[in-house]
């Protein structure tokens, strides 16, 4: 299954007016420097994303969402090095930069070790937090799945990572639906709080807008 194109849109999806500012209270939630800006000077909300269509040579198409503040011209040239390369040959992992919250294997354990927690708040991707999950659920401690309030793809993937989590038995925050204008979906997460429905059929999410 050789990957034929990939096409590159990059979306910005504001929150609903006064869920994230208001009076006395604009402070960003981005934690990261955007170009020359110090970090916590720009509001998540405001960062573009990219969402990647993935076209297999077999008529297979594939969506995924990256994370904030990517640099289009670095993810394009990547782009251009899998073009006809056989996805069965490939192993592709995303994880979020946080390297000082528990989101290292080691830090984990050694937090286990010093009995200094009596739970973890991981946030992550898909393969490492499964590896949290057994390292928590070995030492017999909760966990619940961080949020990076994002729309669509990675959104319904926390809410499979969590539920499929032994370990994730603490509310997890997954709520960007609850904040952005939209998701990108035809058919949305579906939430009663405090619960949310899995996403049917195959893969992730159904079709995008």
């Amino acid at each position: 299954m050789k990957i034929k194109r990939l096409n590159l849109y990059e979306v910005k999806v504001p929150t609903h007016p006064g869920t994230m500012e208001g009076r006395g209270m604009d402070k960003p939630l981005h934690k990261l420097p955007i170009g020359a800006k110090a970090k916590w000077s720009v509001q998540f909300d405001q960062i573009f994303k990219i969402i990647v269509q993935l076209d297999l040579g077999n008529g297979i198409i594939g969506w995924a969402e990256l994370y904030r503040n990517h640099v289009l011209n670095r993810v394009e040239a990547i782009c251009n090095i899998l073009i006809r390369i056989d996805i069965e040959f490939l192993v592709l992992q995303v994880v979020l930069p946080y390297i000082l919250h528990g989101q290292r294997i080691k830090d984990s354990i050694q937090a286990i070790q010093q009995k200094s927690i009596v739970g973890f708040n991981f946030n992550c991707g898909p393969a490492n937090f499964q590896r949290l999950d057994h390292i928590a659920t070995a030492a017999e401690l909760p966990c619940w799945h961080g949020s990076e309030i994002d729309p669509c793809i990675l959104e319904a993937m926390y809410v499979r990572s969590a539920a499929a989590a032994e370990s994730c038995i603490w509310p997890s925050d997954i709520f960007g639906r609850s904040i952005r204008e939209h998701d990108l979906l035809i058919s949305p997460l579906k939430s009663e709080p405090p619960y949310v429905e899995l996403p049917i059929g195959k893969g992730l999410v159904s079709s995008l807008m």
